[in-house]
């Protein structure tokens, strides 16, 4: 049970990292200094001001906040995987593990998802979409012992990248892969 534990927490650790990193050479979490008067983040949420669907983001802020939002889904879908198996599976699985609070947990890093995907100018029927996803994973995730395999087979945060991934690249914003 230690060993459950202590790797629960370094998930929690790394999901934390990935959220409130600074901008910099491997850092793309929320940005603790503003980018541009539109995109403002000192330890909160957005404000509703700077939440207006597409504000103005140069393509070096899209890029950026595409890349956060492609760390977000490995980190919560893929992170892991098990040996000798194609089956992968990420903080999503495991912090769904604890009753309630990490479907929340899970629902809460979907919503920044939205928020940044609406920054970046997406549509409302594609955010919709995505919302639907989340809710999806949300809704079935919160069933004690079927929820957390589904957590394992249906990956709401890297579906969601893959919608907002193909709506870019009819706008002409394509993602960089490693």
């Amino acid at each position: 049970f230690r060993g459950a534990r202590t790797f629960l927490h370094r998930a929690l650790s790394r999901l934390a990292a990935a959220i409130t990193r600074p901008t910099g050479r491997r850092g793309l979490g929320i940005q603790k200094r503003a980018v541009n008067k539109t995109l403002q983040f000192r330890g909160s949420w957005p404000s509703s001001a700077s939440v207006t669907k597409g504000a103005a983001m140069t393509e070096i802020e899209r890029l950026k906040t595409l890349k956060r939002i492609e760390r977000l889904a490995k980190l919560m879908d893929t992170a892991w995987g098990i040996p000798f198996t194609k089956w992968r599976f990420g903080v999503d699985s495991v912090v769904g593990l604890v009753p309630g609070a990490g479907d929340v947990v899970n629902l809460g890093v979907s919503v920044y998802t939205l928020v940044l995907a609406r920054k970046m100018g997406a549509p409302n029927a594609l955010l919709l979409k995505m919302a639907a996803n989340s809710g999806i994973d949300f809704g079935v995730g919160s069933v004690p012992i079927l929820g957390d395999v589904f957590d394992m087979f249906f990956k709401s945060n890297t579906r969601n990248l893959k919608m907002l991934t193909e709506f870019l690249a009819t706008q002409g914003v394509k993602s960089r892969k490693n």
